[in-house]
C-alpha cells in the first residue's frame, strides 16, 4: 500500500483553500480570488470560530507607493487596506476602529476593534503589520459574521445583569463596590477563541469589584436570558505562594495627588496672579535598594521625577513641579517672600502615589529660604525599616521600568500607567498583584520577603503594559511570559524574585528563564508563562553572542517587548510578531536577519514559529455529504472499531487515567461508548467513564460533558458498552475527550489494541495530578449515535508531511467491499463539472464530490467502519498541495446501483 499511495502524492494537484467549516461562502470566493491575484506561497491561520482568516501572510503587499512615516499615514494607509479587503476579513456590514497604532522600528503595528451598529464585538479584532516602506507583511482577523437582522435592544436591564452575574460569582448585589451602577455596557459577545464555530449574543459587560482576595474582573452577562456567558479575572499575581488572611488595611488619604492635573515636563507651575521671579532650588534622593535581593543594603540613589509642591511663598492652593532625571527640582517663588514652604511627596510622572498600608507613609514638608540653592532632601536612611525601604524602593523601580520601556516603545501608550497607584506593605504576605493600573506588594513574614523589590515590581508592572495594550491573555500563559520578559530583561536577570523565600527552601526564587520546558505546557498561567520567558531569554542570549552585548540587547528588547504591543492571544501569535519586527522586508517566508537565532530558541522549546521556507499548514475538512444508505450508523466514531485483541504490553500502565481524543469534523449526538478491554482480575469489574470537552487554554481535558457512567467488564477480551443519561451534541472541528478512571487497582487492561492505527491520549497517574502526553497508540475505543442512513468518511489528524494521515469511515453495512477514491479536484473530473449526480444511475441523492484518480479497495469490519494510516511523504514541495477523498460503499438494498457514497474529504498536506 505506501508505494502506491507515494506516487499519489507526485499527481499534478492544484492548490487549494484551506478553510474552516466556519468559513462563510463570501470569505471562501475572496480568499479564491486573492490567491489568482496574488502569487506566491501564501500561508492563512484559520479562527476556526470566525471562520475568517486571523492571519495571512508571505511574500508581502504593497499598500502604498510613498514610504509611511507618521501615524496619521499609517492609519489612513492600513484603513484603505482594510476596506480593499473587507471581503476575505469577513467584516460584512460591521464596523472597525484602530485601537492600536504602533511603529516598532521599521513596522507598524495596528489592531482593530469590530464593532456593530456602536457596540464593541467582544474580542474580535482585525490585524495589520505595516511596513514604513509601504507594504503590508501580515493581515488577518478574527471577526464575527453579524446577521443584519441582530438585535441590540436587550431584554435585561443593568441592574438584573449585576444581579445575575453577583449570584454566579456568589457575591453580594446589593453591598459594596458591585452595586455602583455606571460600569455596565453593552456589547456583542462571542467566544472567538474558541476551536468551533462561536455565535453573536447581546451581552452585559458587568466589571466586579469584591472586597479582600476576592473576584476582580468582569463578566459577561447575556442580555435575553441572564446566562453568564464568560467570567474574566483582571487581577494578576506574581505567582507566588497563596496570600494569608487579609486584615485591616490602613490606607492614609492623599487627595492632592489625584486633584493635581498629571504633567510632563520637570517644572511646570500653575496660573497665578503675582509675579513668580525667584527660585528655590536643590536634589531629592532616597535610600533605595537597586539590587537583584531583597535584602540587599540599600543605595542612595537620585528620586527622578518626583512631585515637589509649593504650600507658601508661592501659591496659596499650591504650585507643582517636578524634579528632573537626576533628582534636581527648581521651584519657581514669589519675590516678596523671605522664605518657601515645600512638600515633597512620593508620587511623579511615572506614577499617581506610592501609599504604604503599613507605617508611616514617607513624606517631607520643609521650609526652605527664598533664593536658596543646594537644598538636599534624603526619602529614607541607610538603615531603613522595611515598610519605609518598600515605599522608596517601589517609587525608584517603578520609575525605573517605566522609563526603560517608553524609551523602547514611546510613551504614547504607556502613560496610562502613569496614572497607576502602587501600595505597598499590605500585611497580606508571600504576593504581588496587578489590577485596573494599581499594583500591590505584601509584607514580610517567616515564609516570605516583602514583595515590593526589583523584578516583582518589574512583573507587575510588566502586567501593566500588556494591559494598556489589550493584552492580559491567559491562553498558553501568554501574559504571564510577558511580564516576566519585562523582569528579566530590566534585571538584566534570569530570575525572577530571587531570594523570595525565607523557609529554607533550595529554589529560593519564583521562576527562572533558564528553565527546561516544552511547548506545550501544562499547569498554572505561570508555569506555562515559563515557556515564552525561557524561549524569550534565549533569544536574547543567542542575539547577544552573533551581534555583540549592547546590540544583541537592543535587539531583543525592541522585538520582544515590541511583540506586546501586538497584543497577541496565543503564543504563536506573539512569535510571528517578534519575527515580523525583525524581517528586512514584507517576506516571511525568506526568513529574517536573525532567523538563525530567533528560529533556534523557538526549537529549543517545540513552539510553532514562522518556518523559511514557507510549507503550508496542515489542514483537514469537509466536502457535501453522504447519500442514504442501510447501514447502522450506531458506531459515528472510532479509534481502531475492528480490533479484536489487545495489547499484551501496553506502553502505559494499566492503572491511571486514560483521556482518549477525538475531533469530529461534524456535528454529533454522542448516546454511549464501546472499549476494547477486559477485567484484570479473575472476576468482573466495573471503571467510571465520562465525556469532556477541550480547554483551549492548554489543550487539556476540560469541562465533564457526559457523565461519569459506570463501565462494567468481564474477564474475557471484548467490546463492553455503556450509554449516557442523555444524547450529548457535540459541535465540529473541536476536540473531545473519552476519559476512562481506573486508578489504585489496575482494574481493567488499558484499551490499547494489539495492532492497527496510532491515535492521541492523554494519561494521568492518578485524577488531578496532571496531564503526560499527547501519547500515540492504537487505542480502541467506539462512540455510539442515534442511528444514521448516511455513510460518512473522516479523519483523526491531518495531512502532516512524514506522518500518518488517519482516514477512518463509518455508517456503512458491516463486512461490504469499500472503494476509497484519491483525487486533485473538487470542481472537475474528465472535463465533467462536479459534483456529479448519481441520480440517472438509479442512486438519487448520492454525487461524486470529488475526482476520481486513484482508488484502492478495503473491507468494512463487522460493526461497518474502516480505518486507514496513509503515509504522507516528507518532502516539503508537497506542502500546500491538496488532497481529496471519498468513498463508495456496496450496499445493494440501499437503491437501484446497490451502492452509496460518503461525503467527501478535503486534505492540504503540509506541517
Amino acid at each position: 500500500m505506501r508505494p502506491t499511495l507515494s506516487l499519489l502524492f507526485l499527481l499534478g494537484l492544484t492548490p487549494l483553500l484551506a478553510q474552516t467549516e466556519a468559513t462563510s461562502p463570501q470569505v471562501v470566493a475572496a480568499w479564491d480570488a486573492f490567491q489568482v491575484a496574488h502569487e506566491g506561497a501564501w500561508k492563512v491561520d484559520w479562527n476556526h470560530a470566525t471562520g475568517t482568516p486571523a492571519a495571512i501572510w508571505g511574500p508581502g503587499l504593497r499598500a502604498s507607493v510613498a514610504p509611511v512615516t507618521d501615524e496619521a499615514d499609517a492609519r489612513r494607509v492600513a484603513g484603505l487596506f482594510v476596506e480593499q479587503h473587507r471581503a476575505l476579513l469577513g467584516l460584512g456590514q460591521t464596523q472597525v476602529s484602530a485601537d492600536i497604532v504602533q511603529r516598532i522600528g521599521d513596522v507598524w503595528i495596528l489592531v482593530y476593534q469590530q464593532r456593530w451598529r456602536g457596540l464593541q464585538v467582544h474580542g474580535a479584532r482585525v490585524d495589520v503589520r505595516l511596513r514604513t516602506s509601504g507594504e503590508v507583511a501580515l493581515f488577518g482577523a478574527s471577526a464575527l459574521a453579524i446577521d443584519p437582522a441582530f438585535d441590540i435592544m436587550p431584554r435585561l436591564d443593568e441592574a438584573q445583569a449585576r444581579a445575575f452575574a453577583a449570584t454566579h460569582l456568589r457575591v453580594n448585589p446589593v453591598a459594596g463596590p458591585l452595586a455602583a451602577a455606571g460600569g455596565e455596557r453593552l456589547v456583542v459577545w462571542a467566544d472567538v477563541d474558541r476551536t468551533s464555530k462561536t455565535t453573536a449574543r447581546l451581552a452585559w459587560e458587568v466589571p466586579i469589584r469584591t472586597d479582600g482576595d476576592g473576584f476582580f474582573g468582569r463578566a459577561y452577562v447575556d442580555a435575553a436570558t441572564g446566562f453568564v456567558l464568560q467570567t474574566i479575572s483582571d487581577r494578576h499575581a506574581c505567582g507566588c505562594i497563596a496570600p494569608s488572611a487579609r486584615k485591616p488595611l490602613r490606607h492614609l488619604a492623599r487627595v492632592h495627588a489625584a486633584a493635581l492635573p498629571r504633567c510632563e515636563s520637570e517644572h511646570d507651575a500653575s496660573p497665578h496672579a503675582s509675579p513668580l521671579t525667584d527660585t528655590v532650588s536643590g536634589t531629592v534622593d532616597g535610600w533605595v535598594n537597586t539590587d537583584r535581593l531583597p535584602d540587599a543594603a540599600l543605595t542612595r540613589v537620585p528620586m527622578p521625577r518626583l512631585r515637589v509642591v509649593t504650600r507658601a511663598g508661592g501659591s496659596t492652593w499650591g504650585q507643582f513641579f517636578y524634579t528632573g532625571s537626576d533628582g534636581t527640582f527648581t521651584v519657581l517663588t514669589d519675590s516678596f517672600a523671605t522664605s518657601v514652604v515645600v512638600e515633597f511627596w512620593l508620587d511623579g510622572n511615572r506614577m499617581a502615589d506610592v501609599a504604604t498600608a503599613q507605617g508611616i507613609e514617607l513624606f517631607y514638608s520643609v521650609t526652605l529660604p527664598n533664593r536658596s540653592t543646594g537644598n538636599v532632601i534624603t526619602f529614607g536612611s541607610a538603615s531603613a525599616t522595611e515598610f519605609d525601604r518598600a515605599q522608596t524602593t517601589a517609587y525608584w523601580q517603578t520609575d525605573d521600568v517605566s522609563t526603560w520601556a517608553a524609551g523602547i516603545l514611546g510613551r504614547a501608550r504607556i502613560a496610562t500607567l502613569d496614572a497607576a497607584v502602587v501600595t505597598v506593605n499590605d500585611p497580606r504576605t508571600c504576593n504581588a498583584w496587578y489590577t485596573a493600573n494599581t499594583m500591590t506588594y505584601f509584607s514580610t513574614s517567616t515564609t516570605c520577603v516583602n514583595a515590593a523589590y526589583r523584578s516583582i515590581i518589574h512583573h507587575e508592572w510588566g502586567h501593566g503594559l500588556d494591559d494598556v495594550y489589550g493584552g492580559m491573555s491567559t491562553r498558553d500563559g501568554l501574559s504571564e511570559g510577558n511580564a516576566d520578559i519585562v523582569a528579566t530583561f530590566r534585571s538584566d536577570d534570569p530570575v525572577v524574585a530571587p531570594g523570595f523565600y525565607r523557609d529554607g527552601r533550595t529554589s529560593n526564587y519564583l521562576r527562572t528563564a533558564l528553565n527546561t520546558k516544552r511547548y506545550p505546557t501544562a499547569g498554572s498561567v505561570h508555569t506555562m508563562g515559563e515557556v515564552w520567558m525561557g524561549c524569550a531569554w534565549d533569544m536574547r542570549a543567542r542575539l547577544i553572542a552573533s551581534l555583540g552585548p549592547v546590540a544583541g540587547k537592543a535587539r531583543a528588547e525592541l522585538l520582544l517587548l515590541g511583540s506586546i504591543a501586538g497584543n497577541g492571544r496565543r503564543l504563536a501569535t506573539a512569535v510571528r510578531d517578534v519575527f515580523i519586527l525583525d524581517d528586512n522586508d514584507p517576506d516571511l517566508c525568506n526568513g529574517t536577519p536573525n532567523y538563525t537565532a530567533l528560529s533556534a530558541a523557538c526549537e529549543a522549546r517545540d513552539i510553532p514559529y514562522p518556518e523559511a521556507p514557507c510549507t503550508a499548514t496542515a489542514t483537514v475538512v469537509t466536502v457535501g455529504t453522504g447519500c442514504p444508505g442501510t447501514g447502522s450508523g450506531v458506531v459515528c466514531w472510532s479509534a481502531n472499531a475492528g480490533a479484536t485483541t489487545l495489547a499484551t504490553a501496553p506502553s502505559l500502565p494499566a492503572d491511571g487515567v486514560y483521556a482518549l481524543a477525538f475531533t469530529p469534523q461534524r456535528p454529533l449526538t454522542i448516546s454511549g461508548f464501546s472499549l476494547l478491554t477486559r477485567s484484570a482480575g479473575a472476576t468482573p469489574t466495573t471503571v467510571s467513564v465520562a465525556l469532556l470537552n477541550e480547554d483551549v487554554g492548554d489543550g487539556l481535558p476540560g469541562i465533564v460533558l457526559a457523565g461519569p457512567v459506570t463501565l462494567s467488564v468481564g474477564v474475557s477480551e471484548d467490546w463492553y458498552t455503556a450509554t449516557f443519561a442523555a444524547p450529548l451534541p457535540l459541535g465540529p472541528m473541536a476536540r473531545y475527550f473519552l476519559v476512562v478512571t481506573d486508578t489504585g487497582a489496575g482494574n481493567i487492561a488499558p484499551p490499547i489494541a494489539s495492532s492497527g492505527v496510532n491515535v492521541g491520549a492523554f494519561y494521568s497517574e492518578t485524577a488531578g495530578s496532571g496531564w503526560s502526553g499527547l501519547h500515540q497508540a492504537p487505542f480502541a475505543y467506539r462512540l455510539h449515535c442515534p442511528p444514521s442512513p448516511r455513510p460518512f468518511l473522516g479523519s483523526s489528524n491531518t495531512a502532516v508531511l512524514g506522518e500518518d494521515f488517519s482516514v477512518h469511515l463509518h455508517g456503512a453495512p458491516a463486512f461490504m467491499p469499500v472503494s476509497l477514491w484519491f483525487g486533485a479536484s473538487s470542481s472537475s473530473w474528465m472535463g465533467r463539472p462536479l459534483p456529479l449526480d448519481f441520480g440517472p444511475f438509479r442512486a438519487p441523492g448520492c454525487a461524486m464530490l470529488v475526482s476520481w484518480d486513484l482508488s484502492l479497495t478495503f473491507m468494512t469490519t463487522s460493526v461497518g467502519t474502516l480505518q486507514l494510516a496513509i503515509p504522507v511523504p516528507n518532502d516539503l514541495g508537497l506542502g500546500g498541495l491538496p488532497l481529496f477523498m471519498q468513498a463508495l460503499v456496496v450496499d445493494l438494498p440501499a437503491n437501484g446501483l446497490g451502492m452509496t457514497v460518503t461525503n467527501g474529504l478535503r486534505a492540504t498536506l503540509g506541517r
